[in-house]
């Protein structure tokens, strides 16, 4: 009895193929494809948790210029009150160095 060999380049599937493989490869492949969608809804996600983070650090920048502005504002501050205390102690060290007027009681 002679076995005739297919050989037209085309794939084909013989009844030696164990089912159990067939079914191991649609096992593999639904698995591979519901692993892809996982990644894909991780990644929507993880898109979502970046845009909040990006929205809060505007916030947190806004509130740090903000903070250096007022900081700028109290070194001013700081600075007059230093050359007013100064004039201050200038004139309390006159006073001091002066000698006492004599009050008459006449």
């Amino acid at each position: 009895m002679e076995q005739r060999v297919r050989d037209d380049g085309e794939w084909h599937l013989d009844k030696r193929v164990p089912i159990s493989i067939l079914v191991l490869i649609v096992i593999q492949s639904m698995t591979a494809i519901w692993w892809a969608s996982n990644i894909s809804t991780n990644m929507a996600t993880i898109t979502v948790y970046m845009e909040s983070a990006d929205k809060e650090n505007l916030r947190q920048w806004d509130r740090i210029n903000q903070n250096e502005e007022g900081i700028g504002e109290i070194k001013s501050i700081l600075l007059r009150n230093t050359a007013i205390l100064e004039r201050v102690e200038k004139t309390l060290e006159k006073a001091i160095d002066k000698p006492p007027t004599s009050f008459s009681n006449n």
